[in-house]
């Protein structure tokens, strides 16, 4: 599948056009929590920095999986591959009828009126990531001053990396409070999907920032 202008990567592994249904009915109000819009490319192209090239999957395909699979709402995340250009997550959370929020890519340059124009869409919190297959880790000081930037919006931070032990993320978390004390907002998130604490430095699957 390729979107005008681009090729999807050799193996990249296309979403099932036929999933099966779950055999349990989700609760009402399930939140799909963390998920992706890809393009179109023709309409958002992909980001020249990206360093994978998917299929197109926009969000008419989100939105029929979340029916298809019964979830209520949805936590869109900003994919890598659109890089910090958030417009095709704008678009996805202004046509969900209020079903979703967002989770951006924010870089420092981008202007307080931008910034608010992310939140107004529906963004409630920022990627940071450190998995170097997925990008180029930004200095320390930059995403600080980012982290700065967010806080009086009440968002709250998703930081990703691909393990705890040896993860460069390490040393830019002791620089905040404990995300793992009551009534901070840092998420982070292994690539193994697990919530990784850095208090005791294990993947613990615990879940700190819910989206309002």
């Amino acid at each position: 599948m390729t979107a005008a202008g681009f090729q999807m990567d050799d193996g990249w592994l296309e979403f099932d056009p036929n999933p099966s249904k779950p055999s349990f009915a989700l609760p009402p109000g399930a939140v799909d929590a963390h998920c992706h819009v890809f393009g179109p490319g023709a309409t958002f192209p992909y980001a020249a920095t990206r360093k994978y090239t998917p299929c197109d999957a926009p969000k008419e395909t989100l939105w029929a999986l979340r029916d298809h699979l019964g979830f209520t709402r949805n936590v869109i995340v900003q994919a890598t591959c659109h890089g910090t250009d958030n417009r095709a997550l704008l678009d996805a959370l202004e046509n969900s009828n209020g079903l979703a929020r967002g989770v951006a890519t924010v870089s420092n340059d981008m202007s307080d009126e931008q910034l608010q124009a992310l939140h107004d869409a529906g963004v409630r919190g920022a990627r940071f990531n450190f998995v170097r297959r997925l990008v180029d880790v930004l200095p320390h000081n930059e995403l600080l001053a980012i982290g700065e930037r967010i806080q009086s919006m009440g968002w709250h931070l998703v930081i990703y990396i691909a393990s705890w032990r040896g993860c460069p993320a390490q040393s830019f978390s002791t620089t905040w409070d404990d995300p793992m004390s009551p009534g901070t907002s840092t998420t982070i998130r292994s690539s193994c999907s697990c919530r990784c604490s850095p208090r005791t430095k294990t993947c613990g699957r615990k879940s700190v920032a819910p989206i309002a």
